[in-house]
């Protein structure tokens, strides 16, 4: 595992539209190898590496979540104690709108929820938080989705399901589950991606990282040079971090990262170096301990919408 993995890694994409709509080829080996400054063939003996290894876990195709009238929000909890986060995570794992579990060393924790409503969402959070004396929950991050330009077609959804759990799926076996021509599919594809209907993204593992510490790094910035202190720790940490994200409650940080280190020397390397950055006022370093991924919620908001729309289909149409 080295720098170019990593870069390889965040190019892929660790978060769904974070960057807003990007059309099929950006991510092709061909656009990653010339962006990258390698070949094509090394990014995909890369990749291929990535996925035997686990560290990348699979490739997730997501639909733009305003088409089912859905939101998705990160928080990070804050417990009295390593005993009662775990008993919140343990809970936490078994809720279907938990996208995503994250679990650090002490008593903090991160989950990621699906809500159709703000009602809908604390009391989703609450549901979360089941632990005595819980002391803080702080957005950490709110998943913006772009403009909805035009509504889904029941052969979209049909695709979109298709590629759930595999968003590399051979395009072939997508046309055969859905009945329509390899030609009609891709064209689909492009279409959806191009306009932001439909994104893949990267789950990382970096517990399958051989002796990786896996991190979460949260900064406080100074007013007025974030900007500049936030490039100049992604330029600090290039060979470290896989997921940058700013933080929506400002009294958790200015900036997160998901990173890793590979020994406690490093760690205390990385940290130096992090705290040398012009603008660095606050670090707040946590272990992660332990990463857990459900997406029933979703599959089951896009199969209901597949039977929506077949239902809406006259019968004489084709797929």
């Amino acid at each position: 595992m080295d720098a170019l993995d990593i870069r390889i890694l965040r190019s892929l994409g660790t978060r769904p539209f974070a960057e807003g709509p990007r059309p099929s080829g950006l991510t092709s080996p061909t656009a990653l190898g010339r962006n990258l400054h390698v070949s094509r063939n090394t990014v995909h003996t890369r990749i291929k590496a990535l996925k035997a290894s686990g560290v990348l876990a699979r490739f997730q195709a997501y639909p733009n979540l305003r088409h089912l009238g859905i939101e998705w929000t990160a928080f990070h909890l804050g417990f009295p104690d390593e005993a009662s986060r775990a008993r919140a995570a343990s809970h936490a794992r078994t809720m279907t709108s938990a996208a995503r579990v994250l679990e650090f060393m002490g008593p903090h924790l991160c989950v990621d929820l699906y809500y159709g409503s703000p009602k809908e969402r604390d009391v989703r959070l609450r549901e979360a938080c089941q632990a005595p004396g819980m002391r803080i929950a702080h957005t950490l991050e709110n998943h913006i989705m772009p403009a909805i330009r035009r509504p889904l077609s029941s052969l979209d959804w049909r695709i979109l399901q298709e590629l759930r759990g595999d968003a590399h799926r051979p395009l072939k076996e997508v046309a055969a589950g859905v009945r329509a021509s390899y030609r009609t599919v891709k064209r689909r594809v492009d279409a959806m991606r191009r306009d932001g209907d439909l994104d893949v993204s990267v789950e990382v593992d970096p517990s399958r990282i051989p002796g990786a510490i896996p991190l979460g790094m949260v900064y406080k910035l100074r007013n007025g040079m974030a900007v500049k202190a936030t490039n100049a720790l992604r330029r600090a940490l290039d060979e470290r971090y896989f997921l940058a994200y700013a933080p929506a409650d400002e009294t958790l940080g200015d900036l997160a990262m998901e990173a890793f280190a590979t020994s406690a020397a490093e760690l205390e390397t990385l940290r130096q170096r992090v705290m040398a950055v012009p603008g660095v006022e606050g670090l707040t370093i946590l272990v992660s301990q332990r990463v857990s991924y459900s997406e029933a919620w979703l599959d089951a908001a896009i199969a209901k919408r597949v039977a929506e729309t077949e239902a809406k289909r006259p019968a004489t149409v084709a797929g």
